[in-house]
C-alpha cells in the first residue's frame, strides 16, 4: 500500500501541473500548504504552476480564437450576452487581461472569451506572463503561510476525528430528512 507521503513525492508536482488546467486557487493553496510541511519545494511548485498556467491560458485563449464563437453561440443563456461581453472587452481589453485572473471562477471562461473577441493574442501573451507570476506566487505563498499557522489546529483535530465524523453524519441525516419532508408535503399541496 502506498503511503500519503510516497504518493505526494511521486505524483505531487504532476498533480499541481494538471490542476492548473482546471482549478488553480485551491491547488496552489494546497501545494503551498504541503510545501510548508516539507513535502514540496515551494520554488518548484511555483515554477511548475507558472508553466502549466501559461500553457492552460494560451490553450483556452486560442481555443476561443478558433472555436469560441461556435461554442458560445451554442448556449442560449450565453448567446444573448456575447456581443455585450465582446464590446466590454474591446473597450477595456488591457484592464480585463490584467484583472480577470483574480476573480475566482473566471479564469478559464474569460480566457476563452478574450480569444473569441478581437483581443490581441500578443498582448494577451505578455500580460498573461506578468499576471500568472503574481497570481501563482500569491496563492502558493498564502497556502504556505496560512498552512503553517493552522497546522497545529489540524493536528489537534485528529483527537476529535470520530466526533467530527459523527457530527457530519448527523448533519447530513438532518438535511436528508428535511428535504424528504419538504418534498413530501409540497407535493401534497
Amino acid at each position: 500500500m502506498i503511503t500519503f507521503e510516497a504518493f505526494i513525492h511521486s505524483y505531487g508536482y504532476v498533480a499541481v501541473f494538471l490542476g492548473m488546467f482546471i482549478e488553480g486557487e485551491t491547488i496552489l493553496a494546497l501545494a503551498g500548504y504541503f510545501s510548508g510541511l516539507g513535502y514540496f519545494s515551494i520554488a518548484l511548485v511555483i515554477l511548475c504552476a507558472i508553466i502549466a498556467t501559461l500553457i492552460a491560458d494560451q490553450l483556452w485563449f486560442h481555443l476561443g480564437r478558433l472555436k469560441g464563437r461556435k461554442i458560445l453561440l451554442k448556449h442560449e443563456f450565453i448567446r444573448n450576452r456575447v456581443e455585450k461581453v465582446h464590446n466590454f472587452i474591446g473597450k477595456y481589453e488591457t484592464h480585463t487581461m490584467l484583472t480577470y485572473r483574480f476573480i475566482y471562477g473566471m479564469r478559464i471562461t474569460t480566457a476563452l472569451l478574450l480569444g473569441s473577441s478581437k483581443a490581441s493574442a500578443k498582448k494577451f501573451f505578455f500580460i498573461d506572463i506578468a499576471t500568472v507570476i503574481v497570481w501563482v506566487s500569491l496563492y502558493t505563498l498564502l497556502g504556505y503561510i496560512f498552512g503553517s499557522a493552522i497546522s497545529p489546529l489540524i493536528a489537534r483535530m485528529k483527537d476529535f476525528e470520530l466526533q467530527m465524523l459523527a457530527a457530519i453524519a448527523i448533519i447530513l441525516l438532518v438535511v436528508f430528512v428535511v428535504r424528504h419532508l419538504v418534498k413530501k408535503y409540497s407535493s401534497r399541496a
